[in-house]
């Protein structure tokens, strides 16, 4: 699995849905430890290398709903990109 946030959930037409993202469809068991896996692996946003959900947060943190995000992807080995306009996060 590449570096980066592994996408676990896509609301339903929402900005992820409609960029294309996958979630996760299955778990595996890595030290003790049940991880999501099979979906969309987030690498950069906007160039910018992330690992950790934390990192991803706080990229997609310092931007405003509308604003558009180039996230890089892994899916089935390969690298892709696309772009997610940016919605108001529910409360």
């Amino acid at each position: 699995m590449p570096a980066g946030v592994e996408v676990t959930q896509v609301t339903p037409g929402g900005p992820a849905d409609r960029a294309g993202l996958e979630a996760a469809n299955a778990t595996s068991v890595v030290a003790g430890q049940e991880v999501p896996t099979g979906g969309d692996v987030i690498t950069a946003v906007n160039g910018k290398s992330v690992t950790t959900s934390e990192e991803l947060q706080s990229v997609i943190g310092a931007m405003k709903p509308g604003d558009t995000a180039s996230l890089t992807i892994s899916r089935d080995g390969s690298e892709h990109t696309v772009q997610v306009t940016l919605g108001t996060r529910p409360s």
